[in-house]
């Protein structure tokens, strides 16, 4: 039985360099350990390494242990691919997310929710506009969830 590699504290105190150099060793070190491709994922994307960002999410995605993971991984998959330019790709990743798939953790819902939008299963209306949703997210106190860093760091992102 492999050990879980533990989510290095960089990652939420925004250390993002120093939590990749640790999730790339914990990712050689337990390959088939979701949890390792999915942080080290993160850290590539809160850098703008979104073709790296692509490439931990696809292990990620590969790995999950089922289908709440599965979900949470494609959605960042297909973030990282549409920001790495490979909109085809991108595409394609949305298919491991059948229809009939449904979550089970509630905080999934949000990420099957965004699938659904990106697949063309349900409206903008149904789905929040990017920026102001960002904007939306960082009013809030919880500052430590995935969801708060990458609404942080793309209103921070300088645009190109």
């Amino acid at each position: 039985m492999a050990l879980a590699p533990a989510i290095p504290a960089q990652t939420r105190l925004r250390e993002f360099t120093r939590a990749r150099a640790d999730l790339m060793r914990g990712a050689a070190l337990t390959p088939k350990n979701m949890a390792a491709w999915y942080h080290l994922g993160l850290a590539h994307y809160f850098l703008g390494e979104f073709a790296e960002s692509a490439d931990a999410f696809r292990h990620s995605v590969e790995t999950a242990p089922d289908n709440d993971e599965r979900i949470n991984s494609t959605n960042w998959l297909y973030a990282a691919l549409r920001r790495a330019g490979r909109a085809a790709d991108a595409a394609r990743a949305l298919e491991a997310i059948p229809p009939e798939m449904t979550n089970q953790a509630p905080h999934t819902r949000h990420y099957l929710n965004l699938i659904r939008f990106f697949q063309g299963k349900m409206s903008e209306s149904g789905a929040p506009k990017a920026q102001e949703y960002f904007r939306r997210i960082l009013k809030g106190r919880v500052w430590i969830t995935w969801g708060f860093v990458g609404a942080e760091t793309e209103l921070l992102r300088k645009p190109k």
